[in-house]
């Protein structure tokens, strides 16, 4: 089969092309709202769009950004509306990016990377940065957003661990105020699965999405000198043949084996069991040496499933209102990616990408953004 990038619009069946009604009224001042880490002006799927009205203007997507730093605890190159990150590219561009073909990680996922309403035009809202996000941030990008008269609000962002009761919750109280002014606010479970009560955004006014898989997996294979090959989760992008110390390369863990890692030196995750075969090979061979090879993609039948990571409810402060929401696509997501932040997230890894494939609950929101902002696009009311 062919694989489409993100694959994830393709998985659920969200066709490029649709049959409007005629009777059907599309706006085309959609906005969506993206709370979080900010944006890159030079990335081609949030770029200004070559979308032309009857009088021949091009229509910006980017129409605003803002940045909060009211703490005044930021570093000084994070006092920008700019992504450092990356986290705020790749949830942009899930929900309003235009296509781009050929978009590749290293030739992985290689397809067609697309967003769910190409016409929408975006508002960032920066109101975190190097992972930190302050609640009077979060707070004054609401009412901005409010302010600004936005039509859906997008935050991939959550407390970990457990919900807040809502007078101590920034998320619930300004999506409170945004739900009173009608506009909708699309959020994340949570990665803090998959312990019951993990799930961060409970409030009954706004969308709490847990991620899920999709038809394909990006899987890695380390062989050792024996000939012996096990798999694991990695993207690698190289394979040339040569064997390394396999020691300090291998990590071992039988949680979140369905997810995908970046390094930026050759490693891969493997269970306990594939760990116990390899430390055997180790301690009873004179020079244990091993070759991990590129990454490929499999065809994952058992899709759509919760990720293990995902927070998952009950719900620990209403407990009769059920959390999460919804659950949408978000392992090994291909999307857009900042060219100032970390392909592996390592800042000393200084590879620059334009897509990068990761996964989170801060995958899933877009998705649901993306759909919610779709719908809106043929009723605004």
């Amino acid at each position: 089969m062919e694989f489409r990038t993100t694959r994830s619009w393709d998985f659920l069946n969200f066709t490029q092309i649709v049959n409007r009604n005629p009777q059907w009224k599309v706006t085309s001042s959609l906005e969506c709202l993206i709370l979080e880490f900010g944006w890159n002006p030079n990335l081609s799927m949030i770029r200004d769009c070559d979308l032309r009205q009857g009088n021949g203007r091009v229509l910006a997507k980017i129409i605003g950004a803002r940045y909060y730093n009211g703490g005044g605890l930021y570093q000084s190159d994070e006092a920008s509306p700019l992504d450092f990150i990356g986290h705020g590219s790749h949830t942009s561009s899930i929900a309003a990016g235009r296509s781009i073909s050929q978009a590749s990680l290293y030739g992985l996922a290689k397809g067609t990377a697309r967003g769910a309403v190409p016409s929408a035009k975006l508002a960032v809202y920066k109101v975190c940065a190097s992972f930190l996000c302050y609640e009077h941030d979060i707070l004054a990008g609401f009412d901005d957003a409010i302010s600004d008269g936005v039509d859906i609000i997008s935050a991939s962002i959550s407390y970990p661990y457990h919900a807040h009761d809502y007078f101590d919750d920034a998320i619930a109280i300004g999506s409170f105020h945004a739900m009173a002014n009608g506009i909708l606010t699309s959020t994340a479970a949570g990665n803090s699965g998959p312990g019951h009560y993990s799930v961060g955004n409970v409030a009954p006014w706004l969308i709490s999405a847990t991620a899920s898989s999709i038809d394909r997996h990006i899987i890695g294979r380390v062989v050792t000198g024996d000939n012996v090959s096990t798999t694991g989760r990695l993207f690698s992008a190289t394979h040339d043949g040569s064997f390394i110390d396999i020691e300090g390369m291998i990590y071992v863990q039988d949680f979140e084996l369905d997810v995908s890692f970046s390094f930026p030196k050759p490693a891969i995750i493997v269970s306990s069991v594939d760990g116990f075969n390899l430390l055997r090979y180790i301690n009873n061979t004179e020079n244990p040496v091993a070759n991990i090879h590129k990454s490929e993609e499999i065809f994952y039948s058992e899709a759509p499933q919760v990720a293990s990571f995902s927070s998952k409810g009950p719900n620990g402060i209403t407990p009769d209102i059920l959390k999460p929401d919804i659950r949408a696509p978000g392992i090994d997501i291909l999307a857009a990616w900042s060219k100032v932040a970390s392909v592996s997230g390592y800042s000393k890894d200084t590879r620059v990408v334009e897509f990068n494939i990761i996964s989170g609950s801060s995958m899933a929101c877009p998705h649901v953004t993306g759909a919610a902002a779709y719908v809106k696009s043929f009723h605004p009311n």
